[in-house]
């Protein structure tokens, strides 16, 4: 069973997580320093051997190469700009699954992930550590993205106003 908590009590707790995570960050920065300081050594075999490389499967554990699309979402829904899309922008009738803001966020996000087209997103629908990092189940599709920015753009050249020469 879930304890719910204060919203003070969520800030402590996040508090709390932050200061472990630039603990770490910084013993990880100090290590790093200490591997690449340079000393003189008669190497006898090339410094990169792949040693220590572990490998296995877990149940639990997942991977993707956006690896701060997690944060930024954190970030964005943090700083109300979710609440703000769907108050600014009106254009779906019913919210069945997604609202505006998964539209635009979705967008947005592609492109911050490398996406140089609207058909990336089949990989990242795909991806499961991509799906996981954003807490969704599924993302719109390529498809419904271009119909999405088509009415956005419908829209904004009907509240234009008419521009004489």
């Amino acid at each position: 069973m879930q304890t719910l908590r204060t919203p003070k009590q969520k800030t402590k707790a996040r508090q709390r997580r932050l200061k472990v995570a630039q603990k770490r960050i910084g013993a990880r920065q100090r290590r790093l320093r200490q591997r690449n300081r340079h000393t003189v050594a008669n190497n006898q075999q090339p410094m990169m051997s792949a040693a220590g490389i572990q490998s296995e499967i877990a149940d639990r554990n997942t991977a993707t190469c956006y690896g701060g699309i997690g944060l930024m979402h954190s970030l964005v829904q943090q700083c109300g700009l979710v609440e703000a899309i769907n108050s600014h922008v009106q254009l779906l009738q019913n919210h069945f699954p997604y609202h505006e803001s998964d539209h635009v966020l979705n967008i947005a996000y592609n492109a911050m992930t490398d996406g140089t087209c609207l058909e990336d997103l089949k990989r990242k629908r795909a991806a499961a550590a991509y799906l996981n990092a954003l807490g969704t189940q599924r993302i719109p599709d390529a498809l419904t993205a271009g119909d999405f920015s088509s009415t956005l753009q419908n829209s904004r050249r009907h509240k234009q106003p008419a521009r004489g020469h």
